[in-house]
């Protein structure tokens, strides 16, 4: 599927999203013989890596070249370290992409933002998954959590009543960040994609623009006349291969996308008050990845209250997805 802005011959240039049933053809033309050649050597390579259109960081918008000149060209599998299946209904429809798309993103937010699932209004059913790359901070980095350096700012009353109820030394113990030139601490949830808002359930808001430092007051401060911090897409590639059984789902590390933003200090605000947080240029994913998936217990990070089918498909799905790409990593 390809999702994506339709031009400006479109009423409000919506976006729509669109299906292949079949082959895309596509001539190369040009005087210049070379380009010609130098292209067919390279496509393969470049449609393997890339994707194209709105949400292409989720996979949509995802093509590989099948033949050059009537030849077959093999899927370059070589350039991908991971890689999982999420099953087909094999009819290639709405329901069976919308059942992949679905899938994918509860393993995306499983990384990101984790889960925190409420069905029904009877009892409320209720799934909670903490954050894996939380889990990354926390445990291996042993590092502040950017949102409890966010709690601890704008919100530590109900920090220090979240401690008094849960006693847990990861909330008790959150240190507030100090406004000087060398920060202590990150903003690593923004490693995996920029959200420039946020909301946090019904009466709190984030923004998020780019800070400099003054050398007078020896403080950072919001740039004012650059308002708006440019989002960019968590650098976190699904490139998704269709074969007759089931969607193929191969993950690759585009870190061109952080290059605008390396070394860059965010100005994090609420009603006209904000603080700085750094945004790494040395984290490693390949490391992340080798933790979350070979170091942590995933079945032991859901914590389910009541019952809803949703739920089971869920987990299920987390582990079953975080199964393969360990047992994949041994071929």
């Amino acid at each position: 599927p390809f999702f994506g802005n339709m031009g400006v011959s479109y009423a409000g240039n919506e976006k729509s999203l669109t299906f292949s049933s079949g082959f895309i053809y596509v001539n190369l033309v040009s005087n210049n013989g070379s380009l010609i050649i130098g292209l067919k050597n390279n496509l393969v390579k470049f449609f393997a890596l890339n994707n194209f259109g709105t949400r292409q960081s989720k996979g949509f918008g995802s093509f590989s070249i099948s033949k050059i000149d009537n030849t077959k060209q093999d899927f370059p599998f070589d350039l991908f370290n991971y890689n999982f299946s999420i099953p087909s209904n094999g009819n290639q429809d709405l329901d069976d992409f919308q059942n992949l798309f679905k899938k994918n993103e509860w393993f995306n937010k499983s990384i990101r933002s984790g889960l925190n699932e409420i069905r029904g209004r009877e009892n409320y059913p209720k799934l909670y998954f903490k954050s894996l790359l939380f889990e990354y901070v926390n445990k291996k980095l042993k590092k502040q959590w950017d949102k409890k350096t966010i709690k601890k700012h704008f919100l530590e009353t109900r920090q220090e009543s979240e401690c008094e109820k849960y006693e847990d030394d990861i909330v008790c113990n959150a240190v507030k960040q100090i406004n000087q030139k060398e920060l202590e601490f990150i903003d690593y949830r923004d490693l995996l994609g920029l959200s420039s808002k946020e909301k946090w359930g019904n009466d709190f808001t984030l923004t998020k623009t780019e800070a400099k430092f003054n050398n007078t007051t020896l403080k950072w401060e919001k740039i004012t006349n650059n308002p708006d911090m440019v989002r960019f897409m968590s650098p976190i590639r699904f490139k998704i291969i269709k074969s007759d059984n089931n969607f193929q789902i191969f993950i690759h590390f585009d870190l061109s996308s952080l290059k605008a933003i390396e070394d860059t200090v965010l100005w994090i605000e609420n009603d006209a008050e904000g603080f700085p947080l750094l945004i790494p240029n040395d984290f490693d994913y390949d490391a992340f990845f080798d933790y979350i998936i070979n170091k942590v217990e995933i079945n032991d990070r859901f914590i389910i209250n009541g019952d809803h089918k949703d739920f089971s498909m869920m987990k299920n799905t987390i582990i079953g997805i975080f199964n393969q790409l360990k047992n994949n990593l041994s071929l």
